[in-house]
């Protein structure tokens, strides 16, 4: 089960439209290829820049990038599956910072 799935059907208690599944796989995909992404690049700063390049690019342009991210996603989501219930701002950032991670 893509992770994002996991995540949503604690978040709506074990209960799921069918509807949202391929979209919680794709956006599985999507954070998969994001934070791969950061993560070369990371690596590749930590052989070939200065110490200060990597370390303001590990500790503030990644979350520059997914700040954002978060932010687009949680309003598409809202917009495009409009018909169904969300939770509100405050209670999707208390479902990702509530969530037992081990247990996914």
């Amino acid at each position: 089960t893509p992770l994002i799935t996991r995540m949503a059907l604690i978040e709506r208690r074990g209960v799921m439209p069918d509807e949202l599944l391929p979209y919680t796989r794709r956006i599985t995909w999507l954070w998969t290829f994001i934070l791969a992404g950061m993560a070369l690049i990371d690596a590749g700063l930590a052989i070939w820049a200065t110490p200060e390049v990597w370390s303001w690019c590990t500790n503030f342009l990644n979350y520059v990038v997914m700040v954002p991210v978060f932010a687009l996603e949680y309003l598409y989501r809202r917009v495009r599956y409009r018909h169904l219930p969300h939770p509100g701002v405050l209670g999707f950032i208390r479902s990702i910072a509530t969530t037992n991670y081990r247990s996914l």
